[in-house]
């Protein structure tokens, strides 16, 4: 005789279990076909029955976008836990503002920088180690919580390997919000995520190509005028989202104060408000060079520093050297040497440069750096500047 142990609140009885025999057998078949049908239709609705833990990058973050980061997140579900991070020189108080406009139990957790040990120098943000902590530990309360998805909110491609943890380990999945204008995500952080949204769009539906009408006037006004090379128009992908290094040329060649002004976002309004304005905007004069740097021990946006200089009265030998002096890595008073050249190449983090090169003489290593600091195809690269 079969005979099939289930729970007995399947069928209504008030014994822990019950043992059915097989001329029970068509009502349990048609039990079955109740409750599959009933999977189905929870399966088709998991997302608006779903409960969300929230993670947000409060330094690289807007508070006016909060609202925007909820609304996008209501089709998955309910958002059952949520907290910023910011750094103790930002004010939270906008952030719980906002959070309070749209009914949202938001906690903010101020991080203490981490004091600068050895060849570091300045503190350093302590934002992302707090959020990969707590989000780690969230996953052993996922089950407690009911967590069927986590969203992270944050600029930085580094939370890749937080992304992939969480999705191999707890099966929920993750969701990334990154600023619409910001267009330095790495591939592997969107593909590494279940769905990556752009929030900030100043026109257009979530997850559309199209950025607003500001940002396209942008690309095609400095596109027209020379600011952007070919090669850089090439890189994109349907995004028209103009870099930093071009609206820094641009602010140069027009006298725009920038010097100050630390967002990407920031600088944008500026050169917006010029091109909107009726004074001419002026070709972009080939003989600018515009070089960006970084340190290896901080975060690019952080440590980042540029230089723009007309290198049209300026020999092959001269311009290297200035490029070099700049980065730290040429003394003033002996000029460059073939070593800095090959410390130079060693250093860098962002780009990899020929192996060949400390094999050269340093006539052939400054002709090739010379391509390279002057080509169009390497426009915009941060060079890492030297430890020392």
């Amino acid at each position: 005789m079969l005979q099939v142990v289930i729970l007995s609140r399947a069928f209504g009885h008030g014994h822990p279990w019950t043992c059915i025999t097989s001329r029970c057998y068509p009502r349990l078949l048609r039990t079955v076909q109740k409750h599959s049908k009933r999977a189905v239709d929870v399966d088709a609705a998991q997302h608006s029955s779903g409960k969300i833990a929230l993670f947000i990058d409060g330094d690289s973050f807007a508070p006016k976008f909060l609202p925007e980061i909820h609304a996008t997140l209501t089709p998955f579900g309910k958002i059952v836990w949520q907290r910023a991070y910011l750094s103790d020189s930002n004010d939270p108080r906008a952030l719980l503002a906002h959070a309070g406009k749209a009914k949202q139990s938001l906690d903010v957790k101020v991080c203490n920088r981490i004091p600068g040990l050895g060849s570091i120098t300045r503190a350093k943000s302590s934002v992302d180690t707090h959020l990969i902590i707590d989000a780690v530990n969230m996953k052993y309360n996922a089950s407690r919580l009911g967590l069927t998805a986590y969203a992270i909110v944050s600029n930085d491609s580094d939370f890749t390997p937080l992304v992939t943890d969480i999705r191999a380990s707890t099966f929920c999945d993750v969701f990334a919000f990154a600023r619409a204008s910001h267009v330095n995500i790495r591939p592997e952080y969107e593909d590494s995520s279940t769905r990556m949204f752009r929030y900030g769009m100043s026109s257009g539906k979530q997850g559309d190509d199209t950025v607003g009408s500001q940002e396209t006037e942008l690309w095609n006004t400095l596109l027209r005028f020379g600011y952007i090379p070919p090669p850089d128009v090439e890189k994109f992908t349907g995004k028209w989202i103009t870099k930093r290094h071009h609206l820094e040329m641009f602010c140069h060649v027009h006298g725009l104060c920038h010097a100050g002004v630390k967002l990407r976002n920031d600088l944008a309004d500026i050169v917006f408000a010029k091109v909107k304005s009726e004074h001419p905007i002026i070709l972009k004069p080939l003989c600018l060079i515009h070089i960006s740097s970084s340190s290896a021990t901080q975060q690019y946006t952080k440590s980042r520093r540029s230089v723009i200089f007309d290198g049209s009265n300026m020999s092959r030998s001269d311009i290297v050297t200035f490029v070099l002096r700049f980065l730290g890595f040429g003394d003033v008073a002996k000029g460059i040497s073939s070593q800095s050249i090959v410390l130079f190449c060693d250093c860098q983090t962002y780009m990899k440069l020929e192996a060949q090169v400390r094999d050269w003489q340093v006539g052939e290593q400054i002709s090739y750096l010379h391509r390279i600091f002057t080509g169009d195809n390497y426009a915009g690269i941060p060079w890492t500047r030297s430890p020392q």
